[in-house]
């Protein structure tokens, strides 16, 4: 969906978008993906539709969900094989009240077939949580482009139990975990040591003079 997006299966659109000096950016990440537009206000809307639309409608061919399913099993491989995206790794591991292994992930992954994908776009579509910010002279324009993303995306909102969270731990004032975890090469030369301190405001204590 991504390439479809940011306009290597709609290069005429995205030519067009460029001659009227407007653009776009495309960000993803496990959680989310943040799409940006960026030019004349007249122009926006035009180059919203498009894009709402084309994902609205995206549904994955076999090559396609291929290719995807490839790059992220090999992102997923990749994630701690750094000494210091490992130590993050590790210390997230601890944290998170809600975290997935990249061992359940591979495991989730290698299960997915593009049937199972094509089934489950409909189920998202039906309930999203969107956000919207607009930056600049447009407050009649804003609202009109937020009114375009619920008229093209007219499932029910997602509910606030269901929105994703990476709420953190409040560590006990006694805690102290240590996670020593050997590095993934054995070759290796380098390792990481991550330190975390929770500061919280002290309650019951006099300001100092």
């Amino acid at each position: 969906m991504k390439s479809e997006i940011d306009g290597s299966e709609n290069p005429r659109y995205m030519s067009l978008a460029s001659f009227a000096l407007l653009d776009t950016s495309l960000y993803v990440n496990n959680y989310y993906p943040e799409l940006k537009l960026w030019g004349f206000n007249d122009k926006l809307p035009a180059l919203l539709s498009t894009i709402l639309t084309t994902t609205k409608n995206f549904l994955p061919t076999y090559d396609c969900f291929k290719v995807i399913k490839e790059n992220m099993e090999r992102l997923i491989k990749n994630t701690n094989m750094k000494p210091p995206s490992h130590a993050e790794y590790l210390k997230l591991q601890v944290l998170y009240q809600r975290f997935y292994d990249v061992d359940d992930q591979l495991h989730v992954l290698n299960g997915l077939s593009v049937s199972d994908v094509k089934s489950f776009i409909p189920e998202l579509w039906s309930q999203l949580y969107i956000e919207g910010l607009g930056h600049g002279n447009l407050l009649e324009e804003a609202i009109s482009l937020l009114n375009m993303v619920k008229t093209i995306f007219s499932g029910q909102p997602l509910p606030t139990e269901l929105m994703l969270k990476n709420n953190c731990i409040c560590l006990a004032p006694d805690a102290n975990l240590i996670r020593d975890v050997s590095v993934k090469y054995k070759t290796e030369t380098n390792s990481v040591i991550q330190l975390y301190f929770q500061i919280e405001r002290a309650v019951g204590l006099s300001p100092p003079d």
